[in-house]
């Protein structure tokens, strides 16, 4: 899955330095990219929170451990969870390093053909909401069956069973 207005920004940010991804993401936030819909401030916090309120389901689901993480950003397992769990508020920088994450995550699933990489991606899709097209109501329902997957991801149930569920879900 690729955001062009997410990697554009995460290119032009990692480019000129680590200092430059918090000027990045005060520029999408007050002027939108030009190529890309316009990011409006309550889209743009929409999106956050709503990433941020899936991010301990949607790490199950694509198998990647607090461990790596910690390893990533170089911080605790405490900062890991605090933000999962929404005891730290996301702000942009956190949102486009997770998301740069997880979509690097998506490519290297779907590049050994992973059957898991087809729910992954169905799951940050929803988060991303990119078109702002779901309902809050909406969100909700997909947020409970994300929140489902994960816990039989986590319980080790078949994946081909996993893939029936979410395919039902989903539709």
């Amino acid at each position: 899955m690729k955001l062009k207005f997410v990697d554009s920004m995460l290119a032009n940010s990692l480019s000129g330095g680590l200092t430059t991804l918090a000027e990045t993401a005060a520029n999408v936030i007050n002027e939108g990219i030009k190529a890309h819909k316009p990011v409006k401030k309550y889209d743009k916090n929409r999106v956050i929170a709503t990433f941020q309120s899936n991010l301990g389901n949607i790490r199950i689901i694509g198998d990647i451990k607090i461990e790596a993480l910690t390893d990533i950003f170089e911080v605790s397992r405490q900062s890991i969870w605090n933000i999962e769990t929404g005891k730290t508020k996301m702000n942009m920088a956190q949102f486009l390093a997770w998301y740069s994450v997880f979509n690097q995550n998506l490519e290297e699933l779907e590049k050994n053909g992973d059957p898991i990489a087809k729910i992954f991606k169905r799951c940050l899709e929803i988060c991303i909401d990119e078109n702002g097209s779901y309902s809050d109501e909406e969100l909700e329902k997909y947020r409970l069956i994300i929140d489902q997957i994960a816990r039989l991801k986590k319980a080790g149930v078949d994946q081909d069973i996993i893939d029936t569920i979410a395919k039902n879900l989903f539709d």
